[in-house]
């Protein structure tokens, strides 16, 4: 339909079966729930830059110009008559068919790039609703994170009327601009689909961004999307254009890894034909660091999926987006040398988009195993190893958000990925003096790292308590995913200006005092954190509860013969209203008949657990009340009061070791000097001093107090990331209840 000669592209216009249309607003694709679609439109309001001109797009996005459409053969390239006579049929698979011929031919009729990804193909999935209508893989699968691209075309064309103005009158050139004024209008119809669509990709493996083309009728525009937002053109009539559809298709067809949104560290094998993103190369170069934070050459590592080591990946794209694959260190010589990380079994590859400006994990890790190498090394083995990783800005990762720009009070992201070793999940435990055993050494662990490197983790929970065994068959429990930790001098600042506000406000002042949000997994959160009114500062005491909580969900949910958690056995603790959480956590906590508990919330326990039950819950959960006392106080007059019922000083943690009846091993200050009452009070006697700190302590490391100076925490975006493994979550429904914004 559109012929090159020396004067440009000519048209060669051929009748639409329907009236000239404009306006678009299809429906939501029916596969698209409406819990889904109000997602998406929370999720992407203020982050969509709109009309944006297609061929700076294609520039922009797959380094594509109108000046590299090169034809096959001669000077023409024609679309197919029959293509464009159903491209406006009432039935969905007949236009799908019809798109599918029609990029098709283009794609046949023009010379691709050398430098493409090789081996990828259109594939027509009308088989599929849940899936694009049209996708660009390398085979045939139900993968995810193997779509390089899709087409999108709607169920239903959108009712338009005749119009004559253009939206490309008043667009904005989008290249060069470093930000954009929010636009308030929220996502509808087609863009919900495309964000849909887009989201699914991110989430599965870890991308720069998405691009597609979508079709409505003869009308088309395109789509980009990453951890930022989305982006859009304007639409264009394929018969008005022609060009601009043959520049999208071979823009698509003709670009090379990167240009598809797959990061710049990921190699795939030349001579593969099958499998795409498994079996790929991860290469951690160049400006790599080892597990000590030192320079290495380079090291690779192979993308290795199987039933048993599954991908896990975030639900929400725009923000962190961490994927969690599962690899292997690639065995290599350079020369006479090794590359400078060893081998040391199945590793885990955690990446993900931290806030450019953030104290990302891999730094708290290295503070935190740098200081109890020097003052408690037996408490290593309890921390996360990480062997190494590597950061790069959008720039280094060539995306094409440095040249879109980015919305208005958006903070530029930077990617980081780590190599952790790999562990295995509580719910995979058989056993449950296993499971004592992983949780007292999480303890200690989680424990010394407050005490002897300075860190509180912030973030207990299910997930983030796993578990390996030695060569000897020995389990060792491991404390992972410190992307909420903070250092203990910011947490203390924090508890001190609360203290000195509430004493001004005694004596008369008029300080407010600060309300400090939760963060962290929803049903591990302490009780006292989920108030209404005023959620006291991020402290020890909190996480010492989310412990008690991971203990009673596990105990309660678990299901060992099939290593799957029953969330089922405990609605309350994993609904979505945060309130209707903390009410039943404080139910369950001020509960005064501990037979109404075992008749409840107990009487679905595996009974290899009653005896946890009966040893840990039950004597334990008198130790919370306060938590759920507080929780309750939402007609509290006087807000200052609340704080002084609040348990202080560290000597809980020695406290809630008795209470469960371990023996306490651990031999910092507030542990040796702690005299627990028989009445079992929860204050400290050796002092009353929130910012009493032990021997391991108090000679912080300069580097380290600029570190927690500057330290942005990022705890607002637990919602994304509050664990490292959440696919049982996932498989049952529940992974958005599990954590919050």
């Amino acid at each position: 339909m559109a012929r090159r000669s020396n004067h440009g592209w000519k048209r060669h216009l051929v009748p639409p079966a329907t009236p000239s249309i404009r306006n678009r607003n299809p429906p939501v694709r029916s596969s698209i729930n409406a819990d889904r679609c109000a997602q998406l439109v929370k999720q992407y309001d203020g982050h969509v830059i709109r009309d944006v001109d297609p061929k700076i797009f294609s520039r922009d996005v797959w380094g594509y110009t109108l000046t590299m459409i090169e034809p096959t053969f001669g000077q023409c390239i024609t679309f197919p008559h029959d293509a464009l006579s159903l491209l406006t049929s009432p039935s969905h698979p007949t236009r799908v068919s019809a798109v599918f011929m029609l990029v098709e031919s283009i794609r046949s009729q023009v010379k691709l790039a050398d430098h493409r990804l090789q081996n990828l193909n259109f594939h027509c999935r009308m088989d599929d609703i849940d899936r694009p209508d049209i996708t660009l893989d390398v085979d045939y699968n139900r993968r995810w994170y193997d779509l390089a691209s899709y087409i999108g075309v709607p169920e239903v064309i959108s009712p338009r009327s005749y119009e004559n103005e253009d939206s490309r009158d008043v667009a904005c050139k989008r290249s060069n601009v470093s930000k954009h004024p929010i636009d308030t209008r929220r996502i509808i119809g087609d863009e919900v689909t495309s964000a849909h669509f887009i989201s699914k990709i991110l989430c599965s493996s870890p991308r720069v961004f998405v691009s597609a083309i979508h079709f409505d009728g003869f009308y088309v525009w395109f789509v980009y999307g990453d951890h930022e937002g989305l982006v859009t053109t304007q639409q264009f009539h394929i018969l008005e254009e022609p060009v601009l559809l043959v520049l999208a298709v071979a823009g698509l067809c003709s670009a090379h890894s990167s240009a598809l949104g797959f990061i710049p560290f990921q190699h795939f094998p030349e001579n593969q034909l099958h499998g795409g993103f498994n079996g790929t190369r991860i290469r951690f170069t160049p400006d790599g660091k080892d597990a000590d934070g030192k320079d290495f050459e380079a090291a690779s590592f192979i993308v290795d999926i199987t039933k048993s080591r599954k991908v896990c990946t975030s639900h929400k794209a725009v923000g962190r987006g961490t994927t969690c694959i599962p690899g292997r260190l690639e065995e290599r010589k350079d020369g006479a040398s090794r590359l400078t990380v060893a081998s040391v079994g199945p590793v885990m590859l955690k990446m993900g988009f931290w806030r450019e400006y953030a104290v990302y994990e891999g730094h708290r890790i290295r503070i935190v195993r740098t200081k109890l190498q020097k003052r408690k090394p037996e408490a290593l083995k309890y921390i996360v190893n990480l062997h190494g990783s590597v950061a790069a800005t959008l720039s280094q990762l060539n995306s094409p958000r440095v040249f879109l720009g980015r919305v208005e009070n958006t903070e530029p992201r930077m990617f980081h990925a780590l190599a952790l070793s790999e562990y295995q999940p509580l719910v995979k435990i058989q056993a449950a003096s296993d499971f004592t055993t992983v949780i007292t050494h999480a303890l200690y662990g989680h424990h010394w790292m407050w005490q002897f490197a300075a860190y509180l983790h912030g973030d207990v929970s299910f997930n983030n308590v796993m578990w390996h065994r030695e060569p000897d068959g020995t389990i060792i429990g491991v404390i992972v995913d410190f992307d909420l930790a903070q250092g203990r001098q910011t947490i203390e600042h924090e508890i001190h200006r609360e203290h000195d506000n509430i004493k001004s406000r005694e004596f008369g002042g008029r300080l407010r005092l600060k309300g400090y949000r939760y963060s962290g997994t929803v049903p591990c959160i302490a009780t006292e954190s989920l108030s209404r009114i005023y959620g006291p500062a991020k402290c020890y005491r909190q996480d010492l509860e989310s412990f008690f909580w991971l203990i009673l969900i596990h105990c309660i949910c678990h299901d060992i013969l099939f290593s799957i958690y029953r969330t089922a056995r405990l609605p309350n603790f994993f609904a979505r209203d945060v309130q209707h959480v903390g009410r039943a956590k404080a139910d369950f906590l001020l509960e005064s008949n501990d037979d109404v508990l075992r008749s409840s919330y107990l009487k679905n326990v595996d009974p290899s657990y009653k005896e946890v039950i009966e040893k840990w819950i039950l004597p334990v959960r008198e130790f919370f009340h306060y938590s759920a006392l507080h929780f309750r106080r939402t007609d509290a007059p006087k807000m200052e009061h609340i704080i002084h019922d609040l348990p202080q000083g560290d000597a809980i943690f020695a406290e809630f070791m008795e209470a469960i009846g371990e023996v306490n091993i651990c031999d910092c200050p507030p542990c040796l000097v702690s005299i627990v009452s028989s009445e079992g009070s929860h204050q400290s006697t050796h002092t009353e001093d929130i910012g009493v700190t032990s021997s391991g302590t108090d000679d912080v490391d300069g580097e380290d107090v600029a570190e927690e100076d500057s330290e942005d925490t990022d705890e607002y975006e637990s919602a994304e990331d509050s664990s490292l493994y959440d696919m049982h979550l996932k498989a049952v429904g529940t992974s958005n209840a599990m954590s919050t914004d």
